[in-house]
């Protein structure tokens, strides 16, 4: 699936087991002092992890 993918976009693909997963690969690319931007109305588990990272200075959320 994740060269068939990929290959539809002429890049890599990669496929995780939930979407969480997907979620926490891409906070866990951020640089320190990175700003994320999340909706008010989102999934809970992606604004708690924006939320953890916030608190513990790896990023600001807005």
């Amino acid at each position: 699936m994740e060269l068939v993918v990929g290959g539809l976009e002429r890049a890599h693909g990669v496929a995780y087991a939930s979407g969480m997963a997907a979620v926490s690969a891409v906070f866990d690319q951020l640089s320190v002092g990175a700003t994320v931007v999340i909706p008010d109305d989102c999934y809970h588990g992606v604004s708690q992890v924006a939320a953890t990272g916030e608190k513990l200075g790896r990023w600001a959320v807005t």
